[in-house]
């Protein structure tokens, strides 16, 4: 089956881009998101469960023509946070914020990548999102899946959390212990494209993090279909 939707590690994200968004229009959503993630680590470095954080990333993001239309956060929902495993929040989250026609298509390319991880990509994801346990042994942790749509236009949701239990490689699919004064928190949030300031700040971005964009993105190429055997 061929995937619709192209997979990219961008900072601590994982971003799905429609195959109908052009490649030069890829280039410039990545560099937003990657310069406003930049940003808000130099502002708030090793603290990316921290309000300022995620204010000064939505604030980059606007600034360069992705503009943040709904953003809503709050708690987990108890049964959800009693002992949760992050991919199950972060997959519904984010379907339930697609059109009902949209679910198959993004939910078989989510599929895809949860049934075939790929070492590398898990090792510079859980770099990146994961931070060293506090002194009272706490694990903590910010990761978000976006889906860029067709229009250019991006839905977003974002898991923040502390755990007691050590995240491993496969932390994404790993069922944790929420640390004891902190219940995970989730964040949604809905953007649209200014086509034109995002035209005016593309030569200029694409400059400015150019150096960057090995260390903090990467492709993730789709699994390859396997032949049958025959006997």
């Amino acid at each position: 089956m061929q995937a619709n939707y192209a997979l990219w590690l961008n900072g601590n994200s994982l971003v799905w881009v429609h195959a109908a968004v052009s490649q030069s229009r890829v280039d410039d959503l990545l560099n937003i998101q990657l310069a406003a993630y930049l940003a808000a680590s130099k502002r708030h470095p090793r603290n990316l469960r921290h309000d300022g954080w995620h204010r000064e990333y939505l604030r980059v993001q606007g600034s360069f023509g992705c503009t943040p239309v709904t953003v809503q956060a709050r708690p987990v929902s108890a049964p959800q946070a009693a002992c949760f495993e992050p991919w199950a929040i972060l997959r519904a989250n984010l379907l339930a914020a697609l059109a009902a026609e949209s679910h198959a298509e993004a939910g078989r390319c989510l599929d895809m990548f949860k049934a075939s991880p790929d070492p590398a990509l898990q090792q510079a994801l859980w770099a990146e999102c994961i931070r060293p346990p506090d002194a009272g042994g706490d694990s903590h942790a910010h990761v978000e899946l976006r889906l860029v749509l067709p229009d250019g236009s991006i839905v977003s949701t974002e898991l923040r959390f502390s755990t007691a239990s050590p995240p491993d490689a496969l932390w994404l699919w790993q069922v944790l212990e929420p640390a004891c004064d902190e219940p995970p928190q989730q964040l949604d949030c809905r953007y649209q494209t200014s086509a034109k300031l995002v035209d005016r700040v593309s030569c200029g971005l694409q400059a400015a993090i150019g150096t960057k964009k090995a260390q903090y993105r990467g492709q993730v190429q789709p699994p390859v279909a396997q032949e049958p055997v025959h006997e």
